[in-house]
C-alpha cells in the first residue's frame, strides 16, 4: 500500500527535517510540485518548501483517475490560499486539503479536509476528529465515509466556583482527572494557588480563567483633577473598585485604614 505525505506549513521541507531521512519503500514524500503515477492513478501534490507559501501554480487533470493533495487555506488566509472554485476548475476526481483541523467538505465531497487527528486547542473543543476514508471505484464514482477517532486524553472546558468543581460528585464517573482542562473558576475572589490546588484532582489542567464582575468590568480612569482632595482612603477605594468592579467591604476599608 502507497503512503503518498504532502509536507505543510508545520512540517515544511527544510533542511534538518526528517522527511530527508531514509523511509519504506512504501511511502512517498513529495519534495517538489509534482505528478506521480500510481497502477493507472495520478496524484499530484503541492507541497510546503518553506515555512509560509502563499503562491503556487495548481496542475490539471490527466487521464485516469486524479487526486490532488494540497495544504492550502479555503477559509481567506494567507497560506497557499485558494477558493473551492479554483480547486473545481481543476477536475480533480478528489481534492484532499490540508490545514484547517476541522473535517469538513467544501462544494460537495470531492474537495474536504480531512482535519487533524487530535485537537491542538481549545477552539477545537467541539470538534469530532476522524479519519476520511475515500474508496474511487472508476471514473466519477466516488464513496465518502468516516472513521471517528477516540483520544487517549479529551479535550474540556469547565466552568463554576471552586467548591462546586472540587466536589467528587462533580467529576466522578468523568474522564475530566485525565483530560487536558480548561477550567474558568466563577468566584468572585481569587484562590490562593488555584492552579496547584486543581492540579490534586485534574491532573491535565492546560489553562485557568476567572468569570466574574472583576474580569467582566471595562476599567475607565477619570480625570486627576480631584485627586488632591481626596484622602489616601478614598483614592485606594476608587482604585479596589476599578481593579475588581465591586466596592470594599467595611472589613477591607478598616484594614486598609490600620496600614495607612
Amino acid at each position: 500500500v502507497l503512503i503518498a505525505v504532502t509536507p505543510g506549513n508545520h512540517d515544511y521541507l527544510s533542511a534538518d527535517s526528517p522527511y530527508n531521512g531514509e523511509w519504506s519503500e512504501n511511502v512517498h514524500i513529495f519534495k517538489k510540485h509534482e505528478t506521480i503515477e500510481v497502477d493507472g492513478v495520478f496524484l499530484h501534490s503541492v507541497p510546503f518548501l518553506s515555512a509560509y507559501s502563499d503562491t503556487f501554480s495548481l496542475p490539471r487533470a490527466e487521464g485516469g483517475t486524479n487526486i490532488l493533495l494540497l495544504h492550502g487555506d479555503t477559509s481567506g488566509g494567507n497560506y497557499n490560499p485558494i477558493t473551492p472554485a479554483i480547486l473545481a476548475q481543476t477536475n480533480m476526481d478528489y481534492v484532499a486539503l490540508g490545514h484547517i483541523h476541522k473535517p469538513q467538505s467544501m462544494s460537495g465531497d470531492r474537495i474536504r479536509y480531512s482535519g487533524s487527528p487530535l485537537k491542538y486547542s481549545f477552539s477545537e473543543v467541539k470538534d469530532k476528529k476522524s479519519v476520511t476514508i475515500v474508496e474511487l471505484a472508476n471514473k466519477g464514482n466516488l464513496t465518502i465515509r468516516t472513521v471517528p477517532l477516540d483520544p487517549m486524553r479529551d479535550m474540556v472546558e469547565i466552568k463554576g466556583k471552586y467548591d462546586d468543581i472540587m466536589l467528587k460528585s462533580f467529576y466522578e464517573n468523568t474522564t475530566y482527572q485525565e483530560d487536558y482542562v480548561h477550567i474558568t473558576l466563577a468566584d468572585e475572589e481569587d484562590i490562593v494557588d488555584a492552579i496547584g490546588k486543581l492540579r490534586t484532582v485534574y491532573h491535565n489542567l492546560m489553562k485557568l480563567d476567572y468569570d466574574n464582575r472583576r474580569t467582566r468590568s471595562v476599567a475607565q480612569v477619570d480625570g486627576v483633577a480631584d485627586i488632591e482632595t481626596k484622602t489616601p482612603l478614598e483614592l485606594f477605594s476608587d482604585f479596589y473598585e476599578m481593579q475588581n468592579n465591586q466596592p470594599m467591604s467595611k472589613e477591607q476599608k478598616a484594614f486598609v485604614e490600620d496600614l495607612i
